[in-house]
C-alpha cells in the first residue's frame, strides 16, 4: 500500500517507556523508489492514557461482578433498556445481556407498582430530581415476584435539554423488604 504504520514502545529518554508511532508515505503510490515521506510522532500520552482507562474500566467491571447489582441503560431513541447478565440472575434466569422495549419491560412491574415507577422515571427525565430512585417489584421466573431498588440519572440530554439516555443500577432488595414486613 502506499502509506504504512506502525507502532512500537521502547525505552525513552531515563530509562522511561516511549511510545512512537511511524508513518511512511510513499511519494508516488505503488513506486516505493520515487523515495518517502516518513513521519515520527511521540503517542506515548495517549498509550499511558488507554492503559489508564483499561485500569479503570477493569476496576469498575470487578466491583460491579462482585456486588450484587445489575447495570442498566434506557436510550429513549431507540426505545430500549439494555441489561447486563446479572439481571438474568436477579430474576432467577439464564443467559447474558439484552435489550428489551420499554412495553416488554413495563409488562413486568407489578401492577401496583408501575404507576410509581412511571413517576419517578419521568421527574428523572423532566429534571425534577436529579436521581431516579424508587423501588418496585418484577416478575421473575416462576411467577415470583421480586422487590428491586433501581437508581439511575440522565447521561444524556439533545441540544433541547431532552433525556434521552438513562443509566443505573438495579439492586434485589426482597430479603430487606421481607424483613420489613416482619416487622
Amino acid at each position: 500500500g502506499a502509506t504504512r504504520t506502525k507502532e512500537f514502545r521502547r525505552a525513552g529518554p531515563g530509562g522511561t517507556e516511549q511510545w512512537l508511532s511511524i508513518e511512511r508515505r510513499e511519494i508516488e503510490p505503488g513506486n516505493s523508489l520515487a523515495g518517502s515521506i516518513v513521519s515520527v510522532i511521540d503517542i506515548t500520552e495517549r498509550k499511558q492514557a488507554e492503559a489508564e482507562l483499561l485500569r479503570a474500566t477493569e476496576r469498575i467491571d470487578m466491583a460491579v461482578r462482585s456486588s450484587a447489582l445489575s447495570v442498566w441503560e434506557w436510550d429513549q431513541r431507540r426505545g430500549t433498556l439494555y441489561f447486563d447478565a446479572a439481571w438474568k440472575s436477579i430474576l432467577r434466569e439464564s443467559g447474558g445481556e439484552f435489550y428489551q422495549s420499554w412495553p416488554d419491560f413495563a409488562a413486568t412491574v407489578h401492577p401496583d407498582d408501575i404507576e410509581k415507577a412511571k413517576a419517578s422515571l419521568t421527574d428523572c427525565m423532566k429534571g425534577t430530581t436529579a436521581h431516579l430512585s424508587v423501588e418496585f417489584r418484577v416478575r421473575a421466573s416462576g411467577s415470583e415476584w421480586v422487590w428491586i431498588h433501581a437508581q439511575g440519572e440522565v447521561a444524556e440530554r439533545d441540544p433541547s435539554g431532552r433525556a434521552v439516555r438513562l443509566a443505573g443500577t438495579n439492586i434485589n432488595v426482597s430479603q430487606r423488604k421481607l424483613a420489613e414486613a416482619e416487622l
